[in-house]
């Protein structure tokens, strides 16, 4: 993976992905922008959160085409949200499995993902995703102090096993459907 000068938010086309929780919330950070931004990666999100456990959504990745040129695959890192580290290593390296045999293009993934309300160590997750085809998208002025991602002022954002496939209806040809749901086994 390769760090570029790029906001997530501004990727047009391709795949971008980001960290959610299996409790079907995105209500703060990077989540809640996507949110805002594809109201149907929230939704497929919510649906699919709402019929799995929360054992079977940890280490998976789903898919969702928002337009003709994106996909905004979420990532299943954590179980739930709150204070502490929720960010799962284990799930990471799931995810970062099904990315490497799945993704017929390079994924876009956030700095620091994972980092700062997740609570992870960069060092960990970085190295976890070090053999993925894709790019760590980081914005201009974003830092990490620590093993916390923050912006230019230094605070935290949000502040003011092998893949299986559980529903194989669309697989087609890699991340291009809203109904491929890969998980780890």
């Amino acid at each position: 993976m390769q760090i570029i000068t790029q906001d997530i938010l501004e990727v047009e086309s391709g795949i971008i992905g980001h960290q959610v929780n299996c409790l079907g919330v995105m209500g703060a950070g990077l989540a809640l922008k996507i949110r805002e931004l594809y109201p149907s990666a929230f939704l497929e999100y919510k649906r699919l959160c709402q019929q799995k456990s929360l054992s079977d959504l940890l280490g998976c990745v789903q898919p969702i085409q928002v337009n003709q040129s994106l996909i905004v695959c979420n990532l299943f890192g954590q179980e739930r949200y709150g204070r502490g580290r929720q960010t799962n290593y284990d799930a990471l390296k799931a995810i970062a499995q099904s990315i490497k045999t799945k993704a017929l293009e390079p994924i876009y993934l956030p700095y620091g993902m994972g980092c700062g309300l997740g609570g992870g160590n960069w060092e960990v997750v970085q190295l976890t995703f070090q053999d993925t085809h894709g790019y760590w998208c980081r914005r201009e002025g974003d830092r990490l102090a620590g093993d916390l991602l923050c912006d230019s002022s230094g605070e935290r954002p949000g502040k003011n096993s092998m893949p299986r496939f559980v529903d194989t209806t669309a697989l087609g040809d890699g991340f291009g459907s809203n109904q491929t749901f890969i998980g780890m086994g």
